[in-house]
């Protein structure tokens, strides 16, 4: 009896070793979900078998309205993941326009998000045993930003920080209650988890498709990135660190869960990835690199 159960010890231990991912580019599935199969689009670097156990961090890219997943490689974070050692993912919208639910945006999205996001992280744990569960990261652009906001408000227990490019707090029915019941969500969350997130916003003052002074679904910029300093219960005012002819910060610095920061894109009128190629096929954006940025930025938090 010992000696079959040892054999289906090993048989078992084999299996789960050959599903585990290899380095590259992997296409993945989510299947039971009420809106159907849902995909998303998985980056290994070449590091990855040689990497300490319980060492590597993953970063969650998700794409703008009318995006898709493998089109928001331009943000340059598969490159940036094979540089550093991480694991990039990029969930994929759905609809004929793809869109996430973050709650008021985008493109009348029911769907569950959120919970597309938590099944996702566990299916990347399944097959990437060394991923470290505190260094999970989410970050987008637009209705991308808005999702990581939202998961910053809904799962601070995955998402150790979040970074919202030209994003918003979206979380339903918006505006003020919209903040209310992120606080609400955070507040029950914390019960449970290991501790704060940190949050990272990056908004041009000139975007006229999420305006940095807010609208009726979206809470004005300044107004977003001060409240999460309340939520997470930093200490002290914002101050700005640095600034350039492009942008400037201002960064919470005493927090229990890493600094709130936001960087103002205070010269440029883009509804974009700073640091990236316009799609339209302009040419590049400033110097300034989000992605770089806001890898370093999730650097800070590592314990």
């Amino acid at each position: 009896m010992k000696s079959l159960l040892f054999l289906v010890a090993v048989a078992l231990s084999c299996s789960l070793a050959s599903a585990q991912l290899q380095p590259g580019e992997h296409y993945l599935n989510i299947t039971g979900r009420p809106e159907g199969i849902r995909r998303f689009y998985v980056y290994v670097p070449k590091s990855y078998p040689s990497a300490p156990a319980n060492s590597v961090p993953v970063v969650f890219a998700w794409h703008g309205y009318t995006e898709g997943c493998l089109y928001f490689h331009y943000t340059n974070w598969t490159d940036q993941a094979e540089k550093e050692g991480f694991i990039a993912v990029y969930p994929c919208g759905t609809g004929t326009i793809p869109s996430f639910n973050a709650g008021t945006c985008c493109g009348g999205n029911k769907n569950d998000d959120v919970e597309f996001a938590r099944l996702m992280v566990i299916r990347v744990q399944q097959l990437l045993p060394k991923v470290n569960a505190n260094r999970i990261f989410t970050c987008g652009l637009s209705n991308g930003g808005m999702m990581s906001e939202l998961l910053a408000c809904r799962l601070p227990h995955i998402f150790r920080a979040a970074m919202s490019v030209a994003g918003a707090m979206a979380y339903s029915p918006g505006g003020n209650q919209g903040l209310q019941n992120c606080d609400n969500s955070y507040a029950a969350a914390l019960n449970s988890t290991r501790g704060h997130v940190s949050v990272l916003k990056i908004h041009a003052v000139a975007d006229v498709i999420v305006p940095y002074s807010g609208s009726g679904s979206w809470p004005d910029t300044v107004v977003d990135h001060k409240r999460w300093a309340q939520r997470i219960k930093c200490t002290g005012n914002g101050v700005e660190t640095w600034k350039d002819k492009d942008f400037r910060n201002n960064i919470y610095q005493q927090c229990p869960g890493g600094p709130v920061e936001l960087v103002t894109w205070y010269s440029g009128g883009f509804h974009w990835w700073p640091g990236a190629f316009h799609k339209n096929g302009t040419g590049p954006l400033p110097d300034f690199s989000a992605t770089v940025y806001g890898w370093y930025f999730f650097k800070k938090t590592f314990t």
